[in-house]
């Protein structure tokens, strides 16, 4: 029986974490650890991420950071950053080659340079509501295609999203021309050639979108907010702004007149059915 009941126990136990690695050396309040059955990085505390280097392989012959998760690059897909987190530090996850999904808290407020450059199969993240700043080349190299920011945000550094098809900005105070790339064809580094295609941006930032659209050689469109909630692009309307990234135009429905009903039904006998458009 009691042999029975360890065994129990033991796979119980395996069903629900293999920690392969962990540390409290992430921060002054910050604690990480990998577990290799879910493929998953998970740091919690409070306060910041700390800053780390970009330090050279030799033998990889290539630049990543000094972080102490570096040694598993290749066995982490996901990082969840735990609420109570503010700060994403310089160079915290460079080079997570393997990374698809990343998880942040609403506590975030700051990304900073480099932080998750070169993670090469992160293909969406969802910007939390109180983010303030993304440093440069924060998601350079990655797969994100698109992306909308939020409205606390207050700054983008150069070459932050290079790699986006579609941008949607709602504000931000310092918005560095190159925040997207450059359009600068035939150099060897291509991460930070632009790719976009679609920016959209509030009335409020025009000015600045109009620059940075001229300079990759496409066109910024406008948007607005209305004041029943819903948002306009020229003369459509989307109920979200993931609608506009998407294109999902809103098509308010109503209820024909009944001389409107007589006229588009089909009568049968002395009745006929009234249709919503």
């Amino acid at each position: 029986m009691k042999k029975i009941f360890l065994f129990f126990f033991l796979f119980t136990f395996s069903l629900h974490a293999e920690i392969i690695a962990s540390g409290n050396d992430c921060g002054d309040d910050c604690h990480w650890e990998i577990d290799a059955r879910t493929k998953t990085l998970t740091i919690t505390g409070n306060g910041a991420i700390k800053d780390y280097e970009r330090i050279y392989s030799a033998d990889a012959m290539e630049y990543t950071t000094s972080a102490p998760w570096r040694e598993y690059v290749y066995q982490v897909e996901n990082v969840n950053i735990g609420e109570g987190i503010t700060s994403v530090g310089y160079d915290a996850f460079e080079d997570m080659y393997s990374v698809k999904n990343v998880s942040l808290p609403s506590t975030l407020t700051d990304i900073k340079d480099l932080a998750f450059h070169t993670c090469t199969n992160l293909q969406e993240i969802t910007l939390p509501e109180k983010l303030k700043n993304i440093g440069d080349a924060a998601f350079s190299a990655s797969a994100l295609r698109s992306v909308t920011f939020p409205e606390s945000l207050e700054s983008i550094g150069q070459y932050a999203f290079p790699m986006l098809k579609t941008a949607i900005l709602q504000s931000a105070k310092d918005l560095a021309l190159g925040a997207f790339g450059d359009d600068i064809a035939g150099r060897n580094d291509t991460w930070n050639q632009s790719r976009l295609e679609n920016l959209y941006c509030q009335t409020e930032l025009m000015e600045k979108c109009n620059k940075i659209a001229s300079s990759l050689g496409i066109e910024a469109t406008e948007y607005k907010k209305l004041p029943n909630g819903r948002y306009a692009v020229n003369e459509k309307q989307f109920l979200s702004l993931t609608d506009i990234q998407n294109g999902r135009i809103y098509t308010p429905k109503r209820i024909y007149t009944i001389k409107e009903a007589e006229m588009v039904s089909k009568p049968t006998g002395n009745t006929f059915m009234i249709r919503y458009k």
